[in-house]
């Protein structure tokens, strides 16, 4: 009975939290706050608006420790460069990000696609195990929109021995044992 207690209780902070989970766009997180906003901690996705970040709120979005549950980012026509994305791919909040579009930024170039891919952040943390058809193994993959910039690589090597946390993103528990010899999957679009 207790089991089955406990069970309930996950299920029902489960279904809570993906209700509860938000799609904002850069609008909507002035509205609450910036970036530096605790308010972003339900957030899963960070679209852009008719309002392109300004120099502080770049600077605010790289350091935010808020942005545990966003999967997607949208940093379309921000004017940002391959700095910008290599900064940002050691925001440790950033674990869960499947999905980050850097289209129509000219400066950004294969360079970030390497940065995105040697983070050891981006993609390190899922719900639960996903197995690479192709290598056999524990994978996570992380897509990456590069339309209208100076990017050449259509195809990316994967990154071999990469560290993947299994936590439930209601709970936090872990859902899963620690994989060290993952593999991280870079698809460029």
């Amino acid at each position: 009975m207790r089991l089955i207690t406990i069970f309930g209780a996950t299920i029902i902070a489960s279904m809570a939290l993906h209700a509860s989970l938000r799609d904002l766009d850069y609008d909507d997180v002035r509205r609450e706050g910036g970036f530096g906003s605790e308010t972003l901690i339900n957030v899963c996705r960070i679209e852009a608006s008719s309002t392109k970040l300004t120099v502080d709120e770049k600077a605010a979005l790289l350091s935010s420790p808020h942005l545990h549950h966003v999967h997607t980012l949208d940093l379309s026509g921000q004017d940002i460069d391959d700095y910008f994305i290599e900064t940002l791919a050691t925001n440790r909040s950033l674990g869960r990000l499947m999905t980050l579009d850097l289209s129509n930024n000219a400066r950004i170039t294969n360079d970030s696609i390497e940065s995105v891919r040697k983070s050891l952040i981006f993609g390190s943390v899922r719900d639960l195990p996903q197995v690479s058809a192709r290598y056999g193994g524990p994978s996570t993959t992380v897509r990456i929109k590069c339309k209208n910039t100076a990017v050449s690589k259509a195809e990316v090597d994967p990154e071999f021995y990469f560290g993947i946390d299994y936590i439930h993103p209601a709970t936090g528990r872990v859902t899963f044992e620690h994989v060290d010899q993952g593999i991280k999957l870079i698809l460029v679009e």
